[in-house]
């Protein structure tokens, strides 16, 4: 089955580029470029994977991964794999972003490998818990 990842990104560049990688990894993609725009996917697509930055205009990054897990919480969904992909280094922001469950934090520009392995390990991860609560 197609693995699927929300690119949550108000730089058009930045989310074409993330969809462009991810995609010729094999994943499927689509790309939101602000808050908004992504609560409206989340609620209409099945995803695996939240990879959001954090500053954007009108919701950013951390208030709209809050607001989807609400959401998925609200629907009884499970949570899912949330990984930051940001410009700008805040220990606060980070501190939330770990509150919220992300599990990954990528400053731009990033490495691929690891953030192709990040990518890798919250959608096994995914998987993983999947197959738990089938068995259960």
């Amino acid at each position: 089955m197609l693995q699927r990842i929300l690119v949550i990104d108000d730089d058009p560049l930045v989310g074409g580029s993330v969809k462009t990688l991810l995609q010729k990894q094999g994943f499927g993609v689509s790309v939101a470029s602000m808050g908004l725009a992504a609560l409206d996917l989340a609620l209409r697509e099945d995803f695996d994977l939240i990879i959001s930055d954090v500053r954007m205009p009108g919701m950013n990054g951390i208030l709209t991964l809050q607001s989807i897990n609400d959401l998925r919480r609200q629907f009884r969904k499970p949570s899912l794999p949330l990984m930051i992909l940001t410009a700008y280094e805040d220990k606060t922001v980070r501190e939330t972003a770990r509150k919220l469950g992300v599990r990954d934090f990528f400053l731009k520009p990033f490495e691929l490998e690891p953030f192709l392995a990040a990518v890798r390990q919250n959608l096994q991860g995914k998987k993983t818990r999947r197959r738990l609560r089938m068995n259960a």
